[in-house]
């Protein structure tokens, strides 16, 4: 009873923190009148978001860390820890990235810098991690079975982190996309963690799902501020990290299957032009090609939920069904 009365107060002082952090982020950019630039390609419809305050995310990372250390169970797991220093660094690369589209362009940090800032840091996570024998090398697609990939394991952590990292940022695009997406993910994470008995991610996952809905309250449609990559990176990156100490791999490219669409449609883009000098898609991400086809942005983020919703369903029923072998 003592636990589960912990875990709802984990998930609303998150959820009153963030929201009021978030409310005081809005005030302060209005006041000075700054706010997010909008890319010049985007739909009209998007046009009347320009100067929308952003760096919601610092607000979620911020309430997730606070009500984290309130557990004092925690202070002595440091897979914990490491959690928070992946939130923190990813956040502070997001931050400097939307700091930037505030001041200078849209364009925000170079995609390589970012990039390599972030390999590193999963990589030096890594290290940690398997000097102190706290993970495996292996990475697991179904239940136990499991594939080592040796030396090579610390580049597949590392891209595996990082990839995570950024199909959430290339779906944070429509108001509310990415925070609703985040919370319909969160889901078969918890229930594994509840399997596992693992409290360090299972605190984690409860303070963020109260700190994005805190969050959320201020980004539906139309949005009064953006979540920006101050948020969508730490919590893709996160999300990356939890299913590998959890050793569920694949639920992550099952319950992530539209991020994954969302990454895929970039990279087909990119390279069809660059090899052929012709785009498959009107523009990407792939949501923002379902605008341009003239769907509008209320009716994407709904279909795009009803999807999630249902791959985080049979995500939970893969689950379960495994475990129960």
């Amino acid at each position: 009873m003592k636990r589960f009365i912990l875990l709802i107060l984990t998930l609303l002082s998150s959820f009153i923190i963030s929201s009021m952090i978030t409310r005081f982020l809005i005030v302060i950019q209005r006041k000075h009148n700054k706010g997010q630039e909008i890319n010049e390609y985007l739909s009209y419809s998007h046009k009347k978001k320009k100067n929308t305050p952003t760096c919601g995310g610092v607000a979620i990372i911020i309430s997730v860390i606070f009500t984290s250390f309130m557990n004092l169970e925690l202070y002595n797991d440091f897979r914990f820890y490491t959690s928070i220093i992946i939130l923190i660094t990813f956040m502070i690369i997001g931050l400097i990235d939307d700091i930037l589209k505030i001041k200078t362009t849209y364009k925000g940090l170079s995609a390589s810098i970012r990039f390599l800032i972030e390999m590193l840091i999963s990589i030096l996570i890594f290290i940690y991690l398997n000097n102190n024998y706290l993970i495996d090398n292996s990475f697991y697609l179904i239940g136990n079975i499991g594939m080592d990939f040796g030396i090579l394991s610390i580049i597949v952590f590392a891209l595996f982190i990082v990839g995570s990292s950024n199909a959430m940022n290339l779906t944070d695009g429509l108001d509310s996309l990415a925070g609703g997406m985040s919370l319909i993910m969160i889901f078969p994470f918890v229930v594994l963690s509840i399997f596992y008995k693992d409290d360090a991610i299972l605190f984690l996952l409860l303070s963020l799902f109260g700190g994005i809905l805190g969050f959320l309250v201020h980004n539906i449609n139309p949005a009064k501020i953006f979540m920006g990559d101050s948020g969508s990176l730490p919590i893709g990156a996160i999300f990356g990290y939890s299913a590998y100490l959890l050793k569920c791999e694949f639920l992550l490219a099952l319950v992530g299957g539209l991020l994954i669409i969302e990454t895929l449609s970039v990279i087909m883009q990119v390279t069809s032009y660059q090899l052929f000098h012709k785009r498959i898609f009107l523009m990407t991400p792939f949501h923002h090609h379902l605008e341009l086809k003239g769907k509008n942005e209320s009716s994407i983020v709904i279909l795009y939920y009803v999807i999630g919703i249902t791959l985080s369903l049979i995500s939970i029923c893969l689950e379960l069904f495994m475990l129960g072998r």
